[in-house]
């Protein structure tokens, strides 16, 4: 049954974020200020975009049935790079991979995928993380 409404969900935030998208700015989640959204359509089972702002991080996303897992491969294939896993009870996993190397993180959490570039410092690790947790909340709530 969770499953079944996951995937209900999923379908109603594809369906909202088609019909009120534009080719930059109109954001089917709230943003924190300064960050810009960009829709990039359905895919064949998912829905892609970015969020980004000026001059600092910019976040790639994918949203689907199917993924999920980005950051557990990413981690399985450089296994030098530090890797968060949290497991709560009832919660989604959360795995979080840092690359300080190439300013990067990778984070997977309830099927979806995200892909953060330019994070130089706390506070865009901070961002970025708060967005994911937006974009989170914002697809269980159904909007």
């Amino acid at each position: 049954m969770r499953q079944l409404t996951l995937y209900v969900l999923l379908s109603l935030a594809v369906c909202y974020a088609v019909a009120t998208a534009q080719s930059v700015g109109a954001s089917p989640v709230s943003l924190l200020p300064g960050y810009t959204h960009r829709f990039d359509g359905p895919g064949i089972d998912t829905v892609q975009g970015e969020i980004w702002k000026p001059n600092g991080p910019s976040i790639d996303y994918q949203l689907g049935w199917n993924v999920g897992n980005a950051a557990v491969w990413h981690a399985h294939r450089f296994p030098n790079l530090p890797a968060l896993r949290l497991e709560l009870t009832g919660e989604h996993p959360f795995t979080v991979v840092m690359d300080d190397d190439d300013n990067s993180m990778t984070v997977s959490v309830n099927r979806a995928n995200f892909t953060a570039h330019h994070v130089k410092s706390r506070m865009d690790v901070i961002e970025v993380l708060t967005i994911i947790r937006m974009v989170e909340r914002e697809l269980e709530s159904g909007r």
